[in-house]
């Protein structure tokens, strides 16, 4: 989901391809299979020229009042599943569209994506090059064989070791909206100091924001990204991607942090 939606978002666009379904199967149901059995093809027909362009997780699982199976369309980046009931729930916690007995219901933010969707120029297009170059596409896979996911609720900090391995990318979970032991900081600016590393950080929490230089957060360190409400797997692709960006392109820790911050915008998860 995280691929499709950072490198193909445009692709779609450009090419009249309006979204790609993940679904979410109630029990009973064939697991990780594209899209709920039998309304695949009616979301199709019925609502795919209403969408914005992108990537959707749809879901039956949540009842109604009537205890009726009511569809829930989510935007796709960043749906999760917070809890042992097995729902997926959105960043903002409500749907675009649900679907109860052929009725589609629009919500708020349905037509605050319809909005945003036009500005999509504002993001590059890397569809073009990283799905039509051979040795680039070679190079983002390396990036992602080298990126390391850590959380700061391991006590000691394996950064060094890690990167005695071959790791140069770091995607470090930390506490509320970025917070760690001063442990983790100094681990962090140690890390740093090779300038052949990429660090970016997201929360372990549910839900929340990791805008380090606005709330000067614990982990607040020159040349660390802030993963804003990136989940993990978003997040994953994104260090990876920023890694490559940076050290094979050019591109400024200042200008990754823009392209992650129109890029949950555009997604409807900032």
């Amino acid at each position: 989901m995280a691929l499709c939606s950072v490198l193909l978002s445009s692709y779609l666009i450009k090419n009249n391809k309006k979204i790609i379904f993940h679904g979410s199967p109630e029990s009973g149901y064939k697991q990780n299979s594209l899209a709920v059995v039998n309304i695949t093809g009616g979301l199709y027909t019925a609502i795919e020229e209403e969408l914005p362009g992108g990537a959707y997780t749809v879901t039956t699982s949540k009842k109604e009042k009537n205890k009726q199976p009511m569809i829930h369309i989510l935007p796709g980046l960043g749906t999760v599943k917070l809890h042992s009931d097995g729902f997926f729930y959105s960043p903002n916690s409500t749907p675009l569209l649900t679907i109860d007995g052929g009725n589609v219901h629009k919500y708020p933010l349905y037509d605050d994506l319809k909005e945003r969707i036009k500005y999509i120029e504002l993001f590059p297009d890397f569809s073009e090059h990283y799905l039509t170059h051979e040795d680039e596409i070679t190079k983002f896979e390396h990036a992602m064989n080298n990126t390391r996911i850590e959380t700061v609720e391991n006590d000691i900090p394996a950064l060094e070791e890690f990167y005695k391995y071959g790791f140069r990318i770091f995607l470090i979970k930390a506490r509320g909206s970025g917070t760690a032991s001063p442990k983790w900081k100094k681990a962090i600016e140690d890390i740093l100091r090779k300038k052949d590393t990429t660090v970016l950080i997201i929360t372990l929490a549910d839900q929340g924001d990791v805008d380090l230089q606005r709330y000067s957060a614990g982990l607040s360190i020159k040349g660390v990204l802030s993963g804003r409400t990136l989940r993990e797997d978003a997040a994953f692709m994104i260090a990876a991607l920023s890694h490559e960006l940076i050290y094979n392109h050019n591109y400024k820790i200042d200008q990754i942090q823009e392209l992650i911050e129109r890029y949950c915008w555009l997604a409807g998860i900032l």
